[in-house]
């Protein structure tokens, strides 16, 4: 799975093309954590892998929800109503928009909300790409506050793997690719917490 972050706008999404797709690069955290164009170069000048941004919703398909999630499962009748995709290359991402329901300071969400966001959709990404985990550790760096009525858009993705850890990142931004609230996540596989779930997965 590609450790590349993805530009989501609405129905846009970045593709990155490769000469040899099943090779991974890795980009350093100084990097990924740099912003879209500090990626885009380090990328250009290291690996000679071009970025750009096409529009790309045939490449979505809609991961299956859980229950009786408080995010997402159909089952609970106060669930927040996020709807999960993943693009080609494990890219997990979904827009919605919050309400009173989720206030925390007047206007905003409450900053619990959105590291359960940001967990969700790290944690989506690992497991659509076939591993079965839990969370070990979960940093959330809030860099502007979630407001409410307005589309908000969230995306993660797998950065690398060691061993039975998997690293993934996450990021929460307004319509427009305004950053507001980004994470860093590591999950342990541990099958035997999950035996007969297969969330986010298709039968």
């Amino acid at each position: 799975r590609t450790g590349i972050s993805h530009l989501t706008a609405s129905a846009a999404h970045v593709k990155w093309l490769c000469t040899d797709s099943r090779w991974v690069p890795r980009v350093p955290e100084r990097v990924s954590t740099g912003g879209w164009n500090a990626q885009k170069q380090f990328l250009k000048t290291n690996y000679n892998i071009h970025m750009t941004m096409t529009t790309l919703p045939q490449t979505l398909k809609q991961l299956p929800e859980h229950g009786s999630c408080f995010l997402c499962g159909s089952e609970n009748p106060h669930n927040v109503g996020l709807h999960w995709y993943v693009d080609e290359s494990g890219v997990v991402s979904s827009e919605f928009t919050l309400t009173l329901a989720q206030q925390g300071p007047p206007g905003y969400a409450h900053g619990g909300l959105s590291a359960a966001v940001l967990d969700e959709v790290m944690g989506a990404a690992v497991w659509q790409a076939g591993y079965t985990v839990a969370a070990a550790k979960i940093e959330v760096n809030y860099r502007k506050p979630v407001p409410l009525e307005r589309l908000i858009t969230t995306r993660g993705f797998i950065t690398r793997r060691v061993r039975r850890k998997i690293y993934a990142h996450g990021e929460i931004c307004l319509s427009d690719g305004t950053l507001l609230v980004e994470g860093k996540g590591l999950f342990v596989i541990a099958p035997q917490l999950f035996e007969g779930n297969n969330m986010f997965r298709h039968k």
